[in-house]
């Protein structure tokens, strides 16, 4: 049983329990303020007529409605019909009470019990309960007062029944439709998570890919910087196997996790590169997806740098009212600008997208000699 599903028949119980409570209730009532003495007989005979009701609302919910729910339609509505017929025959060919054929003044008129010569009528209290049954003027009998018409007890009956199957079927549409939306919020999360797991899978092989093509480089050139970029390397791939496939990670680990790709960068390339990177220490309580900064950072590095050419890259990120702002601006050459972005930039846009939905700012300007990246997003912090 869903959780939808128990809280309809929480609410069914609480209707039938009001329900069955209400008869209680007015005996109560009428012991306390109009001294009619309080019976569960009376009030077991009002369950009694409750009873039909009741049923029909236990085979509607319980029995037919889930025909219709598993697609047989017809034979609801066939069912339905037959349940309604004979609810119907039952209110019309039920026993009736006996009926009391004296005319009406036979007993309204019907003198009291004579009294011989040492009794007397007793004193009236008006504060004290009804008479004795020797001095108390004797109850009309039943008599059948229906009226004829469209407005007689039997037809009132039928609506109130049909008004029970009507509201059975509002609250179950209600709860069915409560429960296919959760259902959809939880397609569309689950769908979310695949789509960014996806995305990441495809970054992490292309980061990969770019690292060991510089340490391989390194290898001819300083075997022993290709081998300080090994043991950064392995560092690089714990975090991404234990940090990256979190939805979010503190800011601090992300900052570190770029410092230390930079610092793999940096042993590729002489002093005549100019690597500026501006990070923030700590920011307490920041939360941030991860890997998403080193995509531009690792785009700048492959796009950015020329030996025959001076070459820049500056990177910066800064916190502020909420906001994280983040710049990457290498500088821009001929031989590289042809594919200078490519699938890495369009599966961090599209990461973003299904993050952040339209709260996000990713700005990137081309020119000749530099190529800039602008993000913003949103960040709660402990500050």
């Amino acid at each position: 049983m869903t959780r939808t599903e128990r809280q309809e028949n929480i609410v069914y119980l609480i209707i039938i329990g009001v329900v069955l409570i209400i008869p209680v209730m007015v005996s109560i009532y009428q012991d306390a303020v109009r001294a009619i003495d309080f019976s569960w007989m009376e009030i077991w005979k009002v369950w009694l007529r409750f009873l039909p009701f009741i049923l029909l609302f236990a085979i509607h919910n319980w029995l037919l409605m889930p025909l219709f729910l598993r697609g047989k339609h017809g034979l609801y509505y066939s069912l339905t019909a037959l349940l309604v017929l004979l609810f119907t025959a039952y209110l019309f060919f039920r026993p009736k009470p006996e009926l009391d054929d004296r005319p009406v003044s036979e007993w309204q008129m019907t003198p009291p019990p004579a009294l011989d010569d040492k009794q007397e009528w007793p004193e009236p209290d008006v504060f004290s309960r009804p008479a004795p049954d020797a001095f108390r003027r004797p109850e009309p009998p039943v008599r059948d007062k229906r009226p004829l018409g469209p407005l007689s007890p039997g037809v009132l009956l039928f609506l109130l029944g049909l008004s029970v199957l009507g509201g059975n079927w509002a609250i179950k549409s209600y709860f069915l439709s409560v429960e296919r939306r959760q259902q959809l919020e939880q397609l569309e999360k689950d769908n979310l998570d695949f789509q960014l797991a996806y995305l990441r899978y495809q970054i992490n092989p292309h980061f990969f890919m770019n690292t060991l093509n510089n340490i391989h480089a390194l290898v001819d050139i300083d075997p022993e910087k290709a081998k300080e970029s090994i043991v950064e390397l392995s560092k690089l791939m714990r975090y991404i196997l234990y940090e990256g496939s979190k939805p979010t990670i503190p800011l601090d680990k992300e900052t570190a996790f770029l410092r230390q790709y930079i610092s793999l960068m940096r042993m590729r390339y002489s002093d005549s590169v100019v690597i500026d990177v501006e990070l923030p220490d700590s920011v307490p309580g920041a939360e941030v997806p991860p890997l998403v900064f080193v995509s531009f950072v690792e785009n700048a590095f492959k796009h950015g740098i020329s030996y025959e050419r001076d070459s820049y890259i500056r990177v910066s990120m800064t916190v502020e009212n909420g906001r994280l702002i983040f710049k990457c601006s290498n500088s821009r050459h001929e031989s590289t600008a042809h594919d200078e972005g490519g699938v890495g930039m369009e599966n961090v846009r599209r990461r973003l997208e299904l993050l952040y939905g339209d709260r996000f700012v990713m700005n990137v300007e081309q020119r000749p000699d530099h190529y800039d990246i602008l993000l913003i997003i949103p960040i709660d912090t402990d500050l």
